[in-house]
């Protein structure tokens, strides 16, 4: 493959914004790595969502869910969604006390 230089003027409007805030060379080292692929670049909130559920699904005991909604100002419905799988491992536990038909130690 021949190589031939890239100047600046070269880039579209929107690849020039790129460039000027990252650096003409990181731009170029961008295009060594990444030429013709996709990147999707999440906003800083979906980071902040993460989080959120993050210590929503700590906080939740599987008798919660209204109090979180109110905490964090959302649906029971959002929070059910959120906790969806340690909701299933809470169900999935046994009672205290309760004998396991299927983790019975046998000797």
């Amino acid at each position: 493959m021949d190589e031939w230089e890239i100047r600046p003027e070269d880039l579209t409007p929107v690849q020039r914004d790129v460039a000027d805030l990252i650096g003409f060379e990181n731009y170029l080292k961008l295009i060594d790595v990444y030429a013709a692929e996709t990147i999707y670049i999440p906003k800083r909130d979906s980071f902040e969502r993460i989080a959120r559920n993050q210590r929503i699904v700590e906080e939740y005991n599987g008798d919660n869910l209204k109090a979180l909604a109110k905490k964090y100002n959302l649906t029971t419905v959002t929070i059910r969604a959120i906790v969806e799988d340690k909701h299933r491992e809470i169900l999935a536990k046994p009672l205290d006390g309760q004998l396991s038909f299927f983790h019975q130690n046998v000797k």
